[in-house]
């Protein structure tokens, strides 16, 4: 074969490959949990929790903010990235993994919206 058809062929594949990755990415929903819901056995797995922030601490580095929901509090790390404003009182989506910390649950934040 021809380098310039191998060349096609492999952008087609390639195309294709994107398209069905694009697809399958779409239809992946990360499951929510209730606060009271999360256990050890969950541990670095990808949770979602919805919940109003009732306390908000702000070290150099990392946004620490508690949350609650209809069935208990959780704490929230996020990794300061951008300029986030957040604000006790708001109601947030978390999207993270579930971590251990000093033998407590807590968040580990990958993305914060606000609802």
């Amino acid at each position: 074969m021809k380098e310039s058809t191998l060349i096609r062929i492999s952008l087609i594949i390639s195309l294709i490959g994107i398209v069905f990755l694009l697809t399958i990415s779409s239809k992946i929903k990360i499951k929510e949990y209730k606060v009271n819901e999360l256990s050890k056995d969950l541990l670095d797995k990808e949770i979602k929790v919805i919940g109003k922030i009732i306390n908000l601490k702000e070290t150099p580095k990392i946004l620490i903010m508690t949350i609650l929901d209809d069935s208990e509090t959780i704490p929230v790390l996020i990794y300061k990235k951008e300029n986030l404003k957040l604000k006790k009182g708001q109601k947030v989506e978390v999207l993270g993994k579930l971590k251990i910390y000093e033998k407590e649950l807590e968040i580990e934040a990958s993305k914060i919206k606000i609802v």
